[in-house]
Formats: structure tokens, C-alpha cells, sequence
């Protein structure tokens, strides 16, 4: 057990921050297995004992950002799930909240973007669940808009979620490999512009 005067040497909030920001970007960077605990101190400014006090080792850190960005990308897609506005207004409303998350939190959206595509266990696992339940409530709220007659009723729901999704991410990837960031006003416009085009029932 740490003693009192070494306890206050570690309670520093602050060096919990530091180290979660140094992280995010070495691990968008460079991989989880590139990184070591030595760099992500030193990027942080402060000694391995604050990492493990807070974090316990590596791993630990890794997956504090991995719930973070899920949490985060589940907060943004709530809002759509529950309300009751039109279809084109809950997927304007989520698709807004996840690229805005994107611009504001690049690192994150890498750390998730890695995992989605290979990564390390346990991340792995858990950002491919968080992609199913993602995907099973955007085909939900697909499934809400067919019984209101606002969609086509012969479209796939998990083939639309897929591609509205599909489209979003894309953008985001090009954010975080070129670095091209996007205006996401006029972007969501465009994104819904075609896609419901595609999806929306056709008038007799």
C-alpha cells in the first residue's frame, strides 16, 4: 500500500489525463504493439509509476480508450434510436453526433478504425460487438421507417444500415490516414441527399 506521501504524489488527476491523451495518439499512430509504456510516459511527462497507479499496465490503458470511444459512438447513436422524429431526421441527428465525434476525437476514431479492421485482444472483440448492436439498431430504426411506409419495403434493413454507415466511415478514414478533414454540415446533407434517394418509398 502506498504510503501517504507517495499517495499524494499520485493523486494527479491531471497525470491521468496526460497520459490517456499521449496514449490515444501513439496508438492511432503506431499500433498497440509498437507502443511501449516507456513512450507513452515520456510523451505524457510523467513516470511509469503514474501509468500503472492509474492503469495498471498497457493493456489496461488500451482498453480504457477502446471503452471510451465505444461509449462515446453509442451516446451519439442513442438519441437516434429512442426518438420518434421521421427517419430522415434520426439518421441526420446520428450521422452529425458520429462524424462530429470523428473531427473532435481523431485518435479515437483511428484507435476504433484498428480494432475494426485486425487489432489486439481484447479490443477486437469488443469493437466487433459494439459494431453489431450498432448495426442491429440502425437496421431497427430502417425496420421503424418500412412499417411507416417512409422507406421502400423491399430494402435489406441490414444492407441499408451497412451503407449509410458504410459511407460515414469512409470519410472518417480518409480523416485519419490523409488527414482530410470534412465541413459536416454540408456533408450530412449530402450523405442523406443520396441515400435516401435510394431507400425512400416511391410515390404511386
Amino acid at each position: 500500500m502506498a504510503s501517504s506521501k507517495s499517495q499524494k504524489i499520485l493523486d494527479k488527476p491531471e497525470a491521468r489525463d496526460k497520459l490517456r491523451v499521449a496514449a490515444a495518439r501513439l496508438f492511432a499512430e503506431q499500433g498497440f504493439s509498437a507502443t511501449g509504456v516507456q513512450q507513452i510516459t515520456d510523451a505524457a511527462g510523467v513516470n511509469k509509476a503514474m501509468l500503472y497507479y492509474y492503469f495498471d499496465n498497457k493493456d489496461k490503458l488500451y482498453e480504457a480508450l477502446i471503452n471510451e470511444g465505444v461509449w462515446l459512438i453509442e451516446s451519439s447513436l442513442s438519441p437516434a434510436v429512442v426518438s420518434k422524429q421521421d427517419i430522415s431526421d434520426r439518421l441526420r441527428s446520428f450521422l452529425n453526433s458520429y462524424l462530429t465525434l470523428a473531427l473532435d476525437h481523431p485518435e479515437i476514431a483511428a484507435i476504433i478504425f484498428r480494432e475494426a479492421f485486425g487489432g489486439v485482444e481484447p479490443g477486437r472483440r469488443k469493437v466487433a460487438e459494439h459494431i453489431r448492436k450498432t448495426i442491429e439498431q440502425m437496421a431497427g430504426m430502417m425496420e421503424d421507417a418500412a412499417a411507416a411506409g417512409r422507406i421502400r419495403a423491399d430494402i435489406d434493413p441490414l444492407m441499408a444500415a451497412y451503407s449509410l454507415l458504410g459511407i460515414a466511415n469512409m470519410f472518417i478514414s480518409r480523416l485519419i490516414v490523409s488527414k482530410a478533414a470534412f465541413e459536416t454540415g454540408s456533408l450530412v446533407e449530402n450523405i442523406m441527399d443520396l441515400f435516401m434517394r435510394g431507400v425512400e418509398a416511391r410515390k404511386e
